[in-house]
């Protein structure tokens, strides 16, 4: 029995020895330094995150710096469009200024001689009534009509 006591201390131990030699005992360095790993870790976890955020908002600044410059192209494009059309209205603008001073010295043209016409069918209108009439007073009125014809046309007509 003696030997069987033996083999049991043995047992004990050596199964001590072998707990030991795979579950070593905690010191506090051994605790500080898994500590330390554990930050480490998490640390490196935090850098990797913070590559990805960065990498993330750099190309979202890149995308927003291409969409300014994109509308800024469009401003621009547009903006030449603008002064094409300002252009062109003030041409037009222009144009139709000059059109209607035309048109404004053609209605004068026009008043002016449909009074013309006028004062020559009254002319006219009077000149056959003197004819008509062959009388002394005809005949001074006849002479004030010829002196007010200024542009010859009761002379040309009373050839006639």
């Amino acid at each position: 029995m003696k030997d069987y006591l033996y083999l049991a201390i043995i047992a004990a131990l050596g199964s001590a020895l072998v707990y030991q030699v795979f579950n070593p005992p905690q010191c506090p360095v051994q605790q500080e330094l898994n500590t330390a790993k554990d930050e480490l870790r998490n640390c490196r976890n935090e850098k990797d995150d913070l590559t990805t955020a960065n990498a993330l908002l750099n190309n979202q600044r890149t995308q927003a710096e291409a969409q300014r410059d994109a509308a800024k192209r469009q401003a621009d494009q547009a903006e030449g469009k603008v002064a094409g059309l300002n252009n062109t209205i003030t041409q037009r603008t222009r144009e139709l200024n000059e059109q209607i001073a035309a048109f404004n010295r053609l209605k004068t043209g026009r008043d002016q001689l449909l009074a013309t016409n006028q004062r020559i069918s009254e002319r006219l209108s009077l000149l056959k009534t003197l004819k008509q009439q062959g009388s002394a007073r005809s005949q001074q009125q006849l002479d004030e009509l010829l002196a007010e014809d200024i542009d010859g046309f009761l002379v040309w007509e009373g050839s006639q």
